[in-house]
């Protein structure tokens, strides 16, 4: 039998976590779930997937990631892959945002990743690293400053990170999602969704699956030459100005 290997997916409840969770399984991962409050979720998530592939293992954690100080992962043995899809977003104006706003979203995208990935790296050893991301990183958005300038700093820290571990050799991409059928979503008006749907070229929102498609190859040895690239998956919005 062929030695399982291990992901660490984070936000493992959250739409696209879910649909990432199980396009892993099903091609043979075993998969620890990070969850923050939703441990039903979690543990239906584990009751279906060993149900489904008894021969891998699905192991459910409880973490805040906003308490850096406490992110510590005794549990964790050696990982083959991190993914990252975890977050969300604030839907204000600009002027009405909060410093506080603004350190909540950089601690999410930023400053936990970067944390963690310092507290996993002896157990990632030539591994892959996916995070995440948003278009609004490179093309910024109205009414979600704070989330886009924090999505612009996660870009930062993906590449940096993979020029750094290249060597090793551990690679880092993103996924620079755009408006996806997700729950990051629910603050939208029905008019505020079809004025985004005209802007996208194909017409649609995308899919946690299609996300999850990308994430997978990622993580694959197909992707074994590619490190520190964004790659859209938005329908074309990027496209557009």
């Amino acid at each position: 039998m062929t030695k399982s290997k291990f992901v660490c997916i984070f936000g493992a409840t959250g739409s696209i976590g879910q649909a990432c969770v199980k396009r892993l399984a099903s091609e043979g991962w075993s998969v620890y779930l990070h969850y923050h409050q939703s441990s039903k979720t979690a543990t239906f998530l584990q009751q279906e997937l060993t149900s489904q592939y008894p021969h891998q293992h699905f192991i459910p954690f409880q973490m805040d990631l906003s308490s850096l100080e406490q992110l510590e992962f005794p549990f964790l043995f050696e990982l083959d892959a991190i993914v990252f899809a975890h977050g969300q977003t604030v839907y204000e104006e600009f002027i009405a945002t909060s410093t506080v706003t603004t350190q909540n979203l950089l601690t999410t995208y930023l400053l936990a990743p970067q944390e963690i990935l310092k507290k996993l790296y002896p157990k990632l050893k030539g591994g892959s690293v996916v995070l995440i991301g948003s278009i609004f990183g490179e093309k910024g958005a109205a009414w979600e400053v704070s989330y886009s300038a924090a999505k612009a700093a996660q870009i930062g820290l993906m590449k940096s990170i993979a020029r750094e571990w290249a060597a090793i050799p551990i690679r880092v991409n993103m996924i620079a999602a755009g408006y996806i059928n997700s729950s990051i979503h629910e603050h939208l008006t029905e008019e505020d969704e079809q004025v985004s749907i005209a802007q996208i070229p194909l017409k649609r929102k995308g899919t946690a699956e299609e996300v999850a498609y990308g994430v997978s190859f990622l993580v694959s040895d197909a992707s074994s030459f590619i490190t520190g690239q964004s790659f859209a998956i938005d329908g074309g919005w990027n496209l557009i100005g």
